[in-house]
């Protein structure tokens, strides 16, 4: 009966002291985690508030391990020091008996802290997230209001002006924009389109049962696009962004974040690691580049010396039909996304038909076609840009008249027919990295980029796996902390009597952030490319481990008294 009265005693204490020092130790890791969402992206009062909310729970689990620590100190050094534990153990009571509420809670808050870890943090970490960025046009209009760019997925876009206003329709934003200069990234991260515009206007949607959205580029006045390599100008259509009409499906953003995925997610990751968005991404540019060869090889087999071949460019539905026809003696494709046309000691002609009248006819000494998938709208069309180069001239059949030469010219958004692309296993991507690696054995033409994205593939895959068994081993080592700390903290207490309290808990702070120190170097070792697992998975518990040991020694010490 003494034992119970005792043990409720301490351990309400011991709660009382923890959930004080939980709640303001959790305030003050919420209002710091908001600095950056204040400062990077000027979040508004709305979204200010909503994301102190979903901050809370999210640092609680962060908290929990200290405030325990302290609670443990505080407790057993005032009863230390106010002599109860002394009348304690005259009254027969153990020093065993005495840490027994500590090992409860600590048992408590390891498991609370595991829970958290594991299916809260997670959650609230994306609500959070979300709170920042799902209203993508105020972060847009935030961002370029700063004279910063705005990327997002392939899109990098400047603004001198920006303005943004609610649409008609549930959930759309619309966002005007002056001074425009838009940038487009190619599948291997590099510019591959230049457009500057006088203005623009852009409809953003953000469903509320989704964490994607939705862009519609739906005006954008006097615009010019350059390649950005040598600054030429280039043919440019709304339909080079949006090729089937539909707004621009931009992804959530959770999708490739380990740190917003719980237990369950991480763990059906790590047997399905092709589900991963990064992975998915290299794994689809190996099946572009499998798809362009194939268009590639068939437009030679195709294509007769002399004679024409037409290929089709977008235009909106009220406007002519237009298309490009290239003439050439001989047809090759010397990389696999690459085909030049030439003719041996002649030219190569091209012309620009609108309405199936000639609009523009080009001479040259050689072209080259680039194919290109436009994935920007989650799709999968092979597009090409026609490259003319070689002392070009241009006859304008519409204003009668022939312009001077020109060192290269660039036509983009041919439409490369379907049939020519081969039909390739995407939703089986094992299987399409294995018809990779066995393809880059036997084609010399496709081998060099295909053995990039195929170890490129594999890096990431290994990269991923790497940060799930880090993800997992720090969360159980950051939990099981819990109750090495707590158990520290009560010996620390009594050992140190009539100390200050303050310096106690200093005492027993130190081997907690060496144990955080261990923790995050342990992830950085374990996720790097270089770095050895296995020592990196020591280093995630060590912490816990050296905790345990100082606690032994510190308590062998106590029973000794």
């Amino acid at each position: 009966m003494l034992l119970k009265t005792l043990h409720g005693y301490i351990f309400r204490e011991l709660l009382r002291n923890f959930l004080l020092t939980a709640a303001a130790l959790t305030t003050l890791l919420a209002f710091g985690g908001m600095f950056q969402p204040l400062t990077k992206f000027g979040v508004e009062g709305a979204q200010l508030i909503k994301l102190l909310v979903n901050l809370m729970p999210a640092m609680l689990a962060y908290s929990i391990p200290m405030a325990a620590l302290f609670a443990a100190v505080v407790v057993y050094w005032r009863m230390s020091t106010d002599n109860e534990l002394t009348a304690c153990r005259a009254s027969g009571v153990s020093f065993t008996a005495l840490v027994v509420p500590a090992f409860a809670l600590g048992l408590l808050v390891a498991s609370m802290d595991l829970i958290f870890v594991n299916y809260v943090v997670p959650k609230f970490l994306q609500n959070a997230e979300r709170a920042v960025r799902r209203d993508l046009g105020a972060l847009l209009v935030n961002t370029l209001g700063r004279q910063e760019p705005f990327r997002y997925d392939r899109l990098i876009i400047y603004a001198d002006r920006s303005e943004s206003v609610e649409g008609e329709q549930e959930g759309q934003r619309i966002v005007y924009l002056q001074g425009l200069a838009v940038t487009r990234l190619n599948n291997d991260g590099k510019p591959d389109r230049l457009v500057v515009a006088r203005q623009a206007r852009i409809s953003i949607f953000n469903d509320p049962n989704e964490d994607g959205t939705r862009i519609s580029i739906d005006e954008i006045s006097d615009a010019v696009a350059f390649e950005p390599k040598d600054f030429n100008r280039v043919a440019f259509s709304l339909s080079e962004f949006m090729p089937d009409g539909r707004p621009l499906a931009v992804p959530s953003a959770f999708r490739d974040r380990p740190k917003f995925m719980n237990i369950r997610q991480l763990n059906t990751l790590y047997n399905q690691p092709y589900q991963f968005a990064p992975v998915g991404e290299s794994v689809r540019r190996i099946s572009d580049l499998i798809k362009s060869q194939g268009a590639a090889e068939t437009l030679v087999k195709l294509h007769k010396p002399n004679q024409p071949i037409t290929f089709d460019i977008p235009t909106r539905s009220d406007e002519p039909r237009e298309s490009i026809r290239i003439t050439a003696a001989s047809a090759r494709n010397t990389t696999a996304r690459q085909v030049n046309f030439e003719t041996p000691g002649g030219v190569v002609r091209v012309e620009q038909l609108r309405g199936g009248e000639p609009a523009n006819t080009y001479i040259a000494k050689s072209a080259e076609l680039q194919f290109t998938f436009t994935n920007v709208a989650n799709t999968s069309d092979l597009t090409g840009t026609l490259t003319i180069s070689g002392d070009v001239k241009q006859t304008n059949h519409i204003a009668q008249f022939a312009q001077a030469s020109v060192g290269t010219l660039t036509l983009g958004g041919l439409v490369v027919p379907s049939s020519w692309v081969p039909a390739v296993k995407d939703d089986e991507p094992l299987e399409l990295v294995r018809a990779a690696q066995q393809l880059a054995q036997t084609d010399t033409v496709a081998a060099p980029p295909l053995r990039g994205y195929v170890a490129e593939t594999a890096g990431r895959v290994d990269r991923l796996l790497r940060t799930i068994k880090s993800e997992r081993h720090s969360r159980g080592s950051f939990a099981v902390s819990c109750l090495t700390l707590v158990l520290l903290g009560a010996a620390l207490g009594i050992l140190l009597r009539g100390k200050n309290p303050l310096a106690v808990f200093v005492t027993g702070f130190v081997p907690a952030i060496v144990l955080v120190l261990l923790i995050t170097a342990g992830r950085q070792v374990t996720e790097s490319a270089g770095g050895n697992e296995a020592v990196g998975l020591t280093l995630i518990w060590a912490g816990n481990f050296i905790l345990l040991a100082i606690v032994a020694i510190v308590y062998s010490v106590l029973l000794r008294k």
